[in-house]
């Protein structure tokens, strides 16, 4: 059996480990720093996993603090580097401190939007609410909006952003992982609108298997050295001669 075979093979098993080796010499310690896990260039908005929805359409962020300290995992080739920068809407911070006055109120504004059907919206609350399940208010209103969107099929998670951004929400984050918004209880946060996010890298993460699609790699080398100037106003460690270098070192061409 050849190499390339017998790494294709073990993957499954290795998948997932992440080599924070890049992100922590360049990014640990700043500030507001999130990274998104990705298979390609280009950032995944989707909140399909499969033909299921779990999500509104949205990127998925975790803080830097979080990666460094294995309490999430993956098994995508790259990590985006970012900062979150909101241009309209509020963030939750913290998913916990959304109460009951609040699930009040955005219950509110969904039965005046004159795109809901008010007896649809109705029979969705009487579920949830009756639903012993359910002790956090932000979890009620997520399952309100799950299920108002789910009739919207290959739609549902663009629709489910809709009524966020209708009810001027920028983002939600789950800093301490109750496992509201995934299914499993890793901290993690959702920012819907694209404008709010800026890009300043992107860093291969996996530490057992190695991206083997040369356009794919491709594309990621030239987008990380048109963010050069961008990157190394955040980075600790400036990476104008070594950038390249190191993406070698990572990635297997």
């Amino acid at each position: 059996m050849k190499f390339d075979e017998l790494l294709k093979e073990s993957a499954p098993s290795n998948a997932g480990y992440i080599e924070t080796a890049e992100l922590r010499r360049l990014y640990y310690g700043r500030m507001d720093i999130y990274v998104a896990f990705s298979n390609s260039d280009k950032l995944d908005y989707s909140g399909f996993d499969g033909a299921t929805l779990v999500r509104p359409y949205a990127i998925q962020l975790h803080s830097i603090d979080n990666i460094i300290g294995k309490k999430v995992g993956t098994s995508m080739f790259y990590g985006h580097v970012a900062r979150v920068k909101t241009h309209q809407g509020t963030i939750i911070k913290d998913i916990r401190n959304y109460s009951s006055e609040d699930y009040k109120t955005d219950l509110e504004v969904l039965g005046a939007m004159p795109y809901i059907d008010n007896q649809e919206l109705q029979d969705v609350i009487s579920v949830v609410n009756h639903d012993p399940r359910m002790h956090y208010a932000f979890e009620k209103i997520w399952n309100v909006m799950k299920m108002m969107s789910l009739p919207r099929g290959k739609h549902g998670d663009k629709y489910w952003r809709r009524l966020i951004k209708d009810l001027d929400y920028a983002g939600f984050y789950d800093s301490t992982g109750i496992g509201i918004m995934g299914k499993l209880n890793r901290p993690v946060n959702l920012v819907f609108r694209e404008e709010d996010l800026t890009v300043y890298d992107i860093v291969p993460i996996q530490k057992h298997i190695h991206d083997t699609r040369k356009v794919i790699i491709d594309l990621v080398n030239i987008k990380n050295r048109l963010a050069r100037v961008r990157r190394n106003n955040v980075a600790k460690v400036r990476t104008d001669d070594n950038r390249d270098t190191t993406l070698n070192k990572i990635v297997r061409y």
